[in-house]
């Protein structure tokens, strides 16, 4: 009884201290530097529209800076087009035009079709070439300097030297990050300071505890199966009940993370995407067949239907075993394996 109790103390207490390290600063943007509030401006988009500084206020925006007759343009946009995908649906994406002059809102509409980039939250800003300039030198610190060519015309002359880098802008349009936009892991990194920017640190801890709660679990599970065996069925029934506690506090857990942030996806290619299905598509589909089988599992048992309840838990333990084995492995793959990839 005595090591029963403790055993409940220990994985209290590491449950406790996981919130604790998580709920730790409880505002997660305090990571983030402060480069500077991005000047006024007021330039016309893709569709012909005026778009102002004051518009993108309230909002998590992420800048780049490209022009349509610019090769390494299309790889900076395919980039860009990649990030949109990958992170919340109310971050706008703004794409400056530094060949303004030839760039009219018609060109960048047609440039923006050509790269599947017609999207209601993707602006793409042309303008005043001075105002366009001074905005990107003195406010963004980036570099841009225009084609010293006279044939304008010609694709081949078009030497404009500008930055390759995405810009993050929070909601009061600071800016609080600098990122190479043709490196794919510069590129991920976005995506989690877009989530610093637009929720408390507590909640994008939510999936390290989830894999902490997961683990928690197959710790208990397989203790009360150590129990059974003994003969202690107090034990026992101590053990799978914290197991169904902990399991039911990760789905809440789970759940409420999800609502907030929404879908995260697994950005990697090759063999690493497929194992990362491999391992995903079974867990979550024995992870919605087992609730019934654990809820049923365990009210047999409290009623004391031991026949029942055993063929019922011949199933229930090792898929439940399962699956919070391989929710700590798609946590690690989803938010520690693909970023680095």
């Amino acid at each position: 009884m005595t090591v029963n109790t403790r055993n409940w103390k220990f994985f209290s207490l590491i449950i406790f201290v996981a919130l604790l390290f998580i709920g730790l600063p409880a505002n997660a943007s305090q990571d983030l530097t402060k480069y500077g509030q991005v000047d006024s401006f007021e330039f016309r988009d893709h569709t012909g529209n005026v778009v102002t500084a004051d518009d993108l206020k309230g909002k998590v925006w992420v800048a780049d800076f490209i022009f349509s007759r610019c090769s390494r343009c299309s790889s900076l946009t395919k980039s860009m087009r990649e990030l949109r995908d990958i992170i919340p649906e109310d971050v706008v994406f703004v794409s400056f035009s530094v060949d303004p002059d030839f760039d009219t809102s018609q060109v960048l509409s047609s440039y923006a079709d050509g790269h599947d980039a017609q999207r209601p939250d993707w602006l793409f800003l042309t303008g005043s070439k001075v105002q366009m300039y001074n905005l990107i030198k003195n406010s963004f610190h980036l570099g841009v300097e225009d084609s010293d060519q006279n044939d304008t015309q010609n694709l081949a002359s078009m030497t404009i030297m500008h930055s390759l880098r995405f810009v993050l802008v929070d909601q009061n349009g600071e800016i609080r990050g600098y990122y190479d936009g043709m490196t794919s892991g510069e590129v991920k990194k976005i995506r989690g300071d877009v989530m610093k920017l637009q929720h408390p640190a507590w909640v994008i801890g939510l999936p390290l505890l989830n894999a902490l709660l997961n683990g928690t679990c197959v710790i208990l599970l397989f203790g009360g199966f150590a129990k059974i065996k003994m003969g202690d069925e107090i034990g026992h029934k101590k053990m799978m009940l914290s197991a169904f506690g902990v399991s039911t506090v990760f789905l809440t857990c789970y759940l409420y993370y999800h609502y907030h942030v929404g879908s995260v996806r697994f950005q990697s290619l090759g063999a690493i995407r497929t194992l990362y299905f491999c391992v995903l598509i079974p867990h979550t589909i024995l992870a919605a067949l087992n609730v019934p089988l654990i809820i049923t599992t365990i009210i047999l048992g409290l009623k004391n239907k031991r026949v029942m309840h055993r063929k019922f838990a011949r199933f229930t333990f090792p898929i439940w075993v399962y699956v919070s084995v391989t929710g700590v492995i798609v946590y690690w793959m989803l938010y520690h394996l693909d970023v680095m990839a």
